[in-house]
């Protein structure tokens, strides 16, 4: 027999609609959407299929805070996920403590109710207007929004070679580093990226965050 929470679900895909991209990441040239815009589209949808989201703060039995997202039917079926918080450091935690939230919030959020931001709710057929392809010039020798003028090859090099010095005798370090490097410019993405530093190092507010870290941590 099909449960109450399936069916349910079921009918909120169905009726859902598109979750708007509004928001700019400067960075990567890109559009994304908020935790509010989803939230703003979701919440109506769910509660007409009698359906509600929790998503609260709890400890595992190691001792690590956890974010658990409950996706709950009015028959009271439910179901849960769960996802490790990150530590948190820099310069100031409860900020960055906040961003983690909020970026976990959102992802999790998507993930629970099988979504993603962007999909047009067009009955499954593609669009027959093709988009207007956009060529952007090099950032090279430019003023970025939000990151400043763009290195020097002579001074990403220079930075490149500290990092190398820093890593061979701070192995741990190097990768709170490059996690904390990665949620301050990067919206959490691109650990796994072969050459990370090489491909994600550009700016010069990159340069001055990994200096300060050495600095702080030597």
């Amino acid at each position: 027999m099909t449960s109450e929470l399936t069916k349910a679900h079921a009918k909120f895909i169905k009726t859902v609609g598109t979750i708007q991209e509004t928001e700019n990441n400067d960075f990567h040239h890109s559009k994304y959407a908020s935790l509010e815009g989803v939230l703003s589209v979701v919440n109506p949808v769910l509660a007409d299929c009698g359906l509600s989201i929790f998503q609260i703060f709890d400890h595992s039995p190691e001792g690590q805070t956890i974010l658990k997202t409950i996706l709950r039917h009015e028959s009271g079926e439910e179901l849960n996920s769960c996802a490790i918080y990150p530590s948190t450091a820099g310069k100031n935690p409860l900020h960055e403590w906040g961003k983690n939230c909020t970026y976990m919030r959102r992802y999790t959020l998507l993930a629970i109710l099988g979504i993603c931001a962007g999909i047009e709710d067009n009955d499954g057929n593609l669009s027959s207007v093709p988009e207007e392809v956009t060529v952007t010039q090099p950032l090279d020798n430019q003023v970025h929004k939000g990151f400043g003028k763009r290195l020097a090859s002579s001074d990403k090099t220079a930075c490149l070679e500290n990092l190398k010095e820093f890593v061979q005798h701070n192995s741990v370090r190097s990768n709170e580093l490059q996690r904390l490097y990665c949620n301050e410019f990067l919206g959490g993405k691109g650990l796994d990226d072969k050459g990370f530093w090489t491909k994600h190092l550009n700016f010069e507010p990159q340069v001055q965050f990994i200096l300060d870290f050495i600095n702080q941590n030597k």
